[in-house]
C-alpha cells in the first residue's frame, strides 16, 4: 500500500463550496493551502510544479510506480464494488 488519504466525493459546486469553504476543509486536506490545489499562484507554486515535473511525474518516475499503481487501482475498485447498494450520506 502506497498510504492512504481520506476522500471526500462532492457532487455539485454547491456542495463543493459548502465543504471546503464553509467548514475549511480545504486547509486541513491541503496543508494550510499549502499544496498545489489551492495555493495562490507566484513563485511558490512555480516551484511546487516544477518540482513535481522533475521528481515525481517524469516518465521514467512514472513507469517505476505503474505496477503499484495497477494493484492500487485494483483495491479501490474492489472496495467500490463491495459497497454496491448500500447508502451514500449526503451532506447538504
Amino acid at each position: 500500500m502506497m498510504g492512504e488519504r481520506t476522500t471526500i466525493v462532492v457532487s455539485s459546486p454547491r456542495r463543493a463550496k459548502l465543504v471546503l469553504h464553509t467548514n475549511g476543509l480545504a486547509k486541513l486536506f491541503c496543508y494550510n493551502n499549502l499544496g498545489t490545489t489551492f495555493a495562490k499562484y507566484g513563485e511558490y507554486l512555480k516551484q511546487l510544479r516544477q518540482l513535481y515535473m522533475l521528481e515525481l511525474l517524469s516518465p521514467k518516475r512514472v513507469k517505476s510506480f505503474w505496477g503499484i499503481f495497477e494493484d492500487e487501482l485494483e483495491k479501490l475498485v474492489g472496495s467500490i464494488r463491495s459497497e454496491a447498494g448500500k447508502e451514500i450520506v449526503i451532506i447538504d
